[in-house]
């Protein structure tokens, strides 16, 4: 945690799930105490002087040298159900499609961890390592019977591992940039830096020669139980059951440096380095464009198994969009980059990677933001949070210079 000017005031909420503090720039802040992210400010119209939670902690309240009094609502803001943490930056998460696993990885190292409908997690504290590597895990995936693991290292060199006992099995290939598997689960796909792919048995680790499928060349892979994904410049691939793609590529903006499918296939999206996101739509045999948008940078990506929601990982916040308009619906905060994000089988829980933790949000929990009428819905929303409408300082804020106008026909104006 970190904050301009001098801190005048530090105060737990009962609950234990933050620290609000003031200082004398004249502003207080609100922090998740489990990942230290800073979750929103306060604009005072002089110092703090007192900041106080309620004894349920669903309360704020907060004065200041001038006398003006506030009370904020952080009922709605959203607090992860697990927090579990790491002696290092954890790097990946990933459910398994059944759902019965949850590999997560933190420097060079490995988890197995089990997961549990109602507590998140069946362990409290984290225990050893299921394996050790040589050098750091970049990318975990599983392959669509959730048999096998696939890890990808920083050394660009490829494991596969048998989920039930977990004996790694590296590849013979000596620098890989992405991985997945075929859409039948047999097969263990590999990507150089040069675009060229090369498919290897799932069984006994070895090259398959002499193959039949046609794979193109790409630089970023995903797979569902229909298709293999294969992103290139400007261009997305797939190749089928049957070893043929049966499907048109489709186009995409730039490099693909990110793909994911949809628990089902259905829907699939391409995030380039520009920060620009798109989703396709499987139907008639081809994927056709359902919505796409502009965000930061995108790190990790995962649809919710509902299919209404893309999480998007980012340098500091977990985006949640809306899949068919492309809007963003809710925002998780975080310290550092989020470099996973992973819905359970059940839509119950979204996991995300981010410093040294790993954390478990109740997607029930996260407050989201209707879209049917536009901006009138961001309005509302922000308005049932408020007690009265924004004083000018607060209003200089957010808006700067723009001309101060209440927003909240119903709610009163505060003594300026």
């Amino acid at each position: 945690m970190s904050q301009d000017g001098i801190v005048t005031k530090l105060v737990v909420s009962p609950n234990g799930q933050w620290i609000a503090s003031s200082s004398d720039d004249r502003t207080a802040r609100l922090w998740n105490v489990a990942t230290g992210a800073e979750i929103f400010q306060i604009s005072l119209k002089g110092s703090g002087s007192v900041l106080a939670f309620s004894s349920d902690g669903h309360y704020l309240v907060s004065t200041d040298q001038s006398g003006a009094i506030a009370v904020w609502d952080i009922s709605v803001m959203a607090a992860p159900q697990v927090t579990l943490r790491f002696t290092g930056i954890v790097n990946q998460v990933q459910y398994s499609p059944a759902g019965d696993r949850i590999a997560v990885s933190a420097g060079n190292r490995l988890w197995l961890l089990l997961p549990d409908q109602e507590a998140g997690l069946k362990v409290s504290k984290l225990g050893d390592p299921t394996f050790t590597f040589k050098s750091d895990i970049t990318k975990l995936v599983f392959s669509s019977d959730s048999k096998s693991l696939g890890i990808l290292t920083e050394g660009k060199q490829a494991t596969l591992c048998v989920v039930a006992s977990c004996k790694p099995k590296a590849i013979g290939a000596s620098s890989v940039q992405s991985i997945a598997f075929s859409p039948d689960s047999q097969r263990f796909i590999t990507s150089a830096p040069d675009g060229s792919i090369q498919a290897w048995d799932v069984g006994n680790a070895k090259l398959i020669e002499n193959l039949t499928e046609n794979y193109p060349q790409g630089f970023s892979l995903a797979t569902s139980a229909q298709y293999l994904a294969i992103g290139s410049e400007d261009t997305i691939n797939f190749v089928g059951l049957d070893g043929d793609g049966g499907i048109p590529p489709v186009e995409a903006a730039a490099k693909n440096s990110l793909l994911a499918f949809s628990n089902d296939g259905s829907l699939l999206a391409a995030a380039n380095p520009a920060g620009r996101i798109d989703i396709w739509k499987l139907q008639n045999d081809q994927f056709t464009p359902l919505s796409n948008f502009i965000k930061e940078q995108a790190v990790s990506l995962a649809f919710n198994p509902e299919r209404t929601r893309l999480a998007i990982g980012t340098a500091k916040n977990v985006f949640l969009m809306d899949v068919i308009s492309g809007k963003e619906v809710a925002r998780i905060p975080h310290t550092d980059i989020v470099n996973g994000v992973s819905y359970s089988q059940d839509g119950k829980y979204l996991a995300t990677a981010s410093s040294k933790v790993l954390q478990l949000w109740e997607t029930t929990s996260l407050r989201q933001i209707e879209i049917k009428g536009e901006s009138k819905d961001l309005i509302s929303a922000a308005c049932s949070r408020l007690f009265e409408n924004l004083s000018q300082v607060q209003w200089e804020t957010f808006f700067g210079t723009e001309a101060y106008q209440p927003l909240c026909e119903n709610l009163p104006n505060p003594q300026q």
